[in-house]
């Protein structure tokens, strides 16, 4: 199995250890029944002594020797098992990280129009629920080899025994692994159809959660989006796993049973049959009740590798999605640039909607405001963040004074650059800003006071105290950390739209035009037309064309 793999390449060494003290663990439970057996009379059921009791600190012990050795093995898988698991328990810890590691760096070098095609219900369910079973199902290989290395051993001992009744053993076995099957089968298609289901429920959970608000004014509304998006959901999840439970739990509680349909078969029937003699019955009874365990736990941890590689299908698919940007990740040292251009760009979404931004050509000047305007749908919001390269254009090229930006180069030229968009994200730590810089602390702090932040927020330690405030002030904190970011370039998508006219007229009046000052190139994205007169170019989009 592939999630194996990923097991043994975290940490190869330990695992290797890990399994060998396991391994060995299994095999010196093989020991410990002839053992037992060597202290029975040829008579069934009579304990005897073939010398008279040793003493041992005050207690009088049959067969020292024997004894001796059966503590001592005892003793010794006491501590092989222990050690093994402690070690498979910190790999299972790192192996977590690790893999959730990959997806973030995954995730943070995926272009940003393959995330939002993939949908964050769906990664966010791979980073919890897939992550935890996939490592909870690498996690029981080395278990399972432990059992797997008793069972063989033990069978190995009936071999001994008698070679036509270890035949007759292992069919029994082999029918009921093979009849095991048929259940463990119907249970994975159902766990593949409930795993399905809970990348709906978990965009169900964002509607309830985000769309509060506007459930709250809508009775029906609530009422439709609760019975029909969240609870008929959660009620085909739950009809899916009560079925596949019930089938996994049956397959399971058979396997358990499988050792005793082979101690029935060989002590009701097989008997009958074939002459087989009181003490290798008795030895070989023993030795398949003693197996019953194992055996029941191989069985049982096939649901977990089931479990655990339905998610590792889905992590994978998701890679598969995640098409590398196949960029150059290192910051070049660069030039100074003083415009930016774009040259019969189009960008087209690989959806079903296939809607086409341009082709655009236009020009962005340092120390210059340019106002983007157009409705809804005209492709201004597209076209922004292909200049602020969130987006590769599908044909055309972007250039940075006379530098085309390119797969070596994007990377570093987006450091250059920063934006509010309307899905932005506030980061509660400022990262990437000198705070040890007095002036700095002195900005940000003269920065909460001109947007009636204080009182809200304070700023310690390079920290806000909290990013749970109103939509505005959200907003308005998400622009101070754009201001100290201090970048060319600035694009802001609808910033003023849900602010009251005391801070429009800050942004409009105070912000851009320091900006400006400044020499950054500042492109709005606005519809406040009382403030057009600011812009020192105005570009309007219709239908994914500048008009």
């Amino acid at each position: 199995m592939k999630i194996m793999s990923e097991f043994g390449k975290n940490a190869p060494n330990k695992v290797f250890i890990s399994l060998m003290l396991g391994v060995s663990a299994g095999i010196l439970y093989v020991g410990l029944i002839p053992l037992v057996l060597s202290s029975l009379d040829e008579l069934p059921g009579i304990m005897y002594t073939d010398s008279a009791p040793a003493e041992l600190f005050g207690y009088q012990i049959s067969n020292l020797p024997i004894a001796f050795a059966f503590f001592s093995l005892c003793l010794l898988i006491l501590i092989f098992r222990t050690v093994s698991q402690i070690m498979l328990t910190a790999v299972s810890l790192n192996l977590t990280m690790k893999v959730r590691e990959n997806l973030y760096q995954r995730v943070s070098s995926s272009p940003i129009d393959v995330l939002e095609k993939i949908g964050s219900p769906r990664i966010i369910n791979t980073m919890t629920m897939d992550v935890r079973r996939i490592v909870d199902g690498a996690s029981m290989a080395p278990p399972m080899l432990v059992s797997l290395a008793t069972v063989a051993g033990m069978m190995f001992y009936i071999w001994i025994e008698n070679s036509k009744v270890f035949y007759f053993v292992c069919s029994a076995l082999l029918v009921g692994v093979i009849s095991y099957q048929i259940p463990i089968f119907i249970g994975r298609k159902y766990m593949l159809r409930a795993r399905e289901l809970m990348d709906e429920l978990q965009e169900g959970f964002r509607g309830v959660i985000l769309g509060a608000k506007e459930l709250k004014l809508n009775r029906k509304k609530k009422d439709n989006f609760i019975k029909d998006e969240l609870l008929a959901v959660e009620s085909k999840i739950e009809s899916t796993n009560i079925r596949a439970e019930t089938v996994l739990t049956s397959a399971m509680n058979y396997g358990d049973m499988i050792g005793f349909f082979a101690i029935g078969l060989l002590a009701f029937v097989y008997v009958n049959y074939e002459q087989v003699s009181n003490s290798e019955l008795i030895a070989i009874i023993m030795i398949l009740l003693y197996i019953s365990s194992p055996v029941g736990a191989i069985l049982s941890a096939i649901p977990v590798f089931i479990s655990a590689n339905v998610s590792y299908k889905r992590m994978e698919e998701i890679y598969a999605e995640m098409v590398d940007e196949d960029s150059f990740d290192e910051e070049l040292e660069l030039p100074c640039w003083q415009q930016i251009q774009l040259k019969n760009v189009t960008y087209t979404y690989n959806d079903e909607h296939a809607f086409k931004a341009g082709p655009v050509d236009l020009t962005i000047k340092k120390g210059q405001i340019t106002f983007i305007v157009g409705g809804n749908g005209s492709g201004k919001s597209t076209i922004s963040k292909v200049i602020t390269q969130h987006y590769y254009p599908t044909t055309g090229h972007v250039c940075f004074d006379d530098v085309q930006i390119n797969r070596s180069n994007i990377n570093s030229y987006r450091q250059t650059i920063c934006s509010i968009y309307s899905d932005y994200y506030l980061f509660k730590t400022l990262h990437g800003i000198d705070l040890q810089c007095p002036k700095v602390n002195a900005k940000i702090h003269q920065l909460i006071k001109d947007l009636a932040l204080d009182g809200k927020i304070k700023f310690e330690n390079g920290r806000f105290s909290t990013t749970k405030l109103s939509d505005g002030q959200r907003r308005r904190l998400a622009l101070l950390v754009a201001v100290m970011e201090d970048k060319d370039l600035y694009v802001f998508d609808e910033w003023a739209a849900d602010q009251d006219a005391v801070f429009r007229k800050v942004f409009y009046e105070q912000i851009l035009p320091e900006l400006k000052q400044k020499g950054k190139a500042v492109v709005a994205i606005s519809h406040d037309d009382r403030y057009f007169h600011l812009a020192d170019q105005i570009i309007k989009f219709e239908s994914g064309l500048r008009v």
